[in-house]
């Protein structure tokens, strides 16, 4: 596959991490999360989200083979620390107790405001 079609994929199963809730959903979405990270070249990241995978359910055998595969295959394994974020998870995870926003960025003010029409009975 072309490094576009893995970045497809990435788009796909990252977002799912905002919404499942069930821990085999989770292990399924990072197990995913780690095959697109390993056929991007990333191999830190594949070993890190195979083991998200496994704290979420830690007898899926997949997570347990892939891990275990490329754990062994690494001459340095690399740190796997599930602290630290990568691109192959949400940056924000929303949260009833985080405060609203609307974005980042300054509003542009070139844009002409329509107002609908407002009818009343």
């Amino acid at each position: 596959m072309q490094r576009r079609q893995w970045d497809s994929a990435l788009s796909v199963w990252r977002p799912l991490l905002f919404v499942e809730r069930d821990s085999s959903a989770r292990a399924l979405v990072y197990q995913q999360l780690g095959v697109v990270a390993l056929y991007r070249g990333d191999s830190a990241a594949a070993l890190r989200l195979w083991k998200l995978s496994l704290t979420y359910k830690p007898e899926y055998q997949i997570a347990q083979r892939n891990y275990q595969w490329l754990y062994q295959k690494l001459s340095r394994p690399v740190s796997t620390s599930l602290s630290s974020r990568s691109p192959y998870e949400p940056q924000d995870i929303p949260s009833e107790q985080a405060k609203p926003h609307i974005g980042s960025g300054n509003p542009s003010a070139h844009k002409k405001v329509l107002w609908l029409p407002l009818e009343r009975f």
